[in-house]
Parts: structure tokens; sequence; C-alpha cells
């Protein structure tokens, strides 16, 4: 799960024409069961999430203010970047 979420913030980071410096905040949300198991990954993977996609943080936000919803693993999320 930890590999898809990098892959899918790489590819926000690409749209939004980010240098590859410029440091970022992930923001997600889900339905309440993903967000267990996404909140399970975070909990164990958020480090090397950080480091691989430059972000300071990983913070649950509100659906409403998602940019995109991708498939991490076998559950959707919203991922935003701030």
């Amino acid at each position: 799960m930890a590999r898809d979420l990098i892959r899918h913030i790489q590819q926000l980071r690409k749209d939004a024409d980010l240098e590859e410096n410029d440091r970022i905040t992930i923001g997600w949300s889900a339905e309440r069961e993903a967000a267990t198991s996404i909140g399970q990954m975070l909990a164990e993977w958020s480090e090397t999430v950080c480091t691989e996609t430059r972000a300071d943080d990983v913070k649950s936000i509100d659906a409403s203010q998602a940019s995109k919803t991708v498939s991490v693993g076998e559950v959707s999320i919203g991922l935003r970047l701030v």
C-alpha cells in the first residue's frame, strides 16, 4: 500500500509542476473502513512515504478537500498536496 501511495503522490507532484526539492504536506481522506487500513499503513510507513515524496507531514483531511481520488491497495482514498 505504501508503494501505491508513493506512486500516486509522485504523480500529483508532477501534475502540479513542483520542483524536485519542493517540500509538501500530504492530505488524505477515506471512508471509515478504508481509513483504518490507511491509518495503520501510515503508522508504520509514514517516514518512508515522507522521505520518498519530500513531504514534511501526512495528515488526514476532510473528503471535500481532496483533489484526486486514487486506489491504494484494495481501498480508494482522496489525496491533496499542500
